[in-house]
């Protein structure tokens, strides 16, 4: 009966969050930086397949860099506690639950599942039965194969040196803040503003105007469809290596009037002059 009351709460708030919240905050940009994160419901037969490998990437993304080697031990973690320890089967369900629930609205196109920032939470999950599986192995393998019980341990041990790296070595990261900043500053409402990557579109999300994410269109379309009511534009870049300029031709009267250069990004200034501004539409 407790199972059931937990279900019954479980679900009535995994409804809810997905009618209120989930829904209100769905755009169609943010979905397509999901994309791969969803399931291939165009090929079914690849959707299982799907499951397995994204499933596979959420311990990875938890437990860097050997996450995918170390899920078959979450598994046998949450078998062993279920079967030896009943008085632990709440904790196991609450463990795995919300990682159930996560693989439940991809399959809902409702959330991406994979190795993202938002499965971030399965973490703790994943530690604890990876631990109850690594330990169930250990003493398995005392009895059978000695030796190879440190090759789990030194497995095991693998995302501890990543993380103690992590504390000297910083993660390599774009520094996508300094660039929105300079666009802030010199931005006029009305000018039009595109990036190629998503964390400026975070920064520069309240700007008038609008903000699109730049996906490779030639800029003789981006600059034109629609044009910006001011004849101004802002592209930022960033990647490694840099180009020197901008990606492709501009469109006929636009120019670059000022490029701000970072250590992995750039902010071009695009004005279109004053003729091109005036002239009837062809």
């Amino acid at each position: 009966m407790s199972y059931l009351l937990l279900g019954a709460a479980v679900g009535a708030a995994f409804v809810l969050m997905a009618a209120g919240p989930v829904a209100a905050q769905r755009t169609a940009d943010l979905d397509d930086c999901w994309t791969s994160h969803f399931p291939p419901y165009d090929r079914p037969s690849a959707v299982p397949v799907w499951v397995i490998a994204s499933t596979f990437e959420v311990a990875r993304y938890c437990l860097q860099p050997a996450g995918n080697a170390l899920f078959p031990f979450a598994v046998v973690g949450l078998v062993t506690l279920w079967r030896t320890r009943p008085a632990a089967r709440p904790a196991v369900v609450a463990l795995a639950v919300p990682w159930g629930l996560a693989l439940v609205a991809a399959l809902l196109h409702s959330y991406p599942y994979g190795a993202v920032r938002l499965l971030v939470f399965a973490t703790p999950a994943v530690c604890l039965l990876v631990a109850a599986g690594v330990w169930a192995a250990v003493l398995w393998l005392n009895t059978r194969r000695p030796a190879a019980r440190w090759v789990v341990v030194g497995l095991a041990a693998v995302p501890f040196v990543n993380a103690g790296v992590r504390l000297v070595v910083e993660w390599p990261r774009t520094a996508a803040d300094r660039p929105a900043e300079v666009v802030i500053r010199e931005h006029r409402p009305g000018d039009a503003v595109f990036a190629n990557n998503w964390e400026s579109e975070y920064y520069l999300r309240h700007l008038a105007g609008g903000f699109r994410v730049w996906k490779a269109r030639p800029l003789s379309v981006e600059l034109t469809d629609p044009p910006p009511a001011t004849g101004r534009a802002f592209g930022l870049f960033v990647g490694s290596p840099l180009p020197d300029g901008l990606p492709g031709p501009l469109p006929p009267g636009w120019q670059v009037t000022e490029t701000w250069s970072f250590p992995d990004a750039r902010v071009f200034r695009l004005v279109r002059d004053a003729q091109a501004t005036n002239s009837p539409p062809e």
